[in-house]
């Protein structure tokens, strides 16, 4: 370790929460798409792909 050298870590919670966010919005989107009830628009379907994506970045 030198002075402009240095190692970032996150906690392994941090890992979990986004696998946690990832299965929850597709199990949202495959159940959207199984059960459809006319409600859901386009931007819903977005709106979910952004959240399971999110959860992507995090973990």
């Amino acid at each position: 370790m030198g002075e402009n050298q240095f190692i970032v870590r996150k906690n392994g919670l941090v890992m979990w929460i986004g696998i946690i966010c990832m299965l929850f919005w597709v199990a949202l989107i495959i159940l959207m798409t199984m059960f459809p009830n006319d409600t859901a628009s386009w931007w819903i379907y977005v709106l979910f792909i952004l959240f399971f994506l999110l959860g992507a970045v995090i973990t």
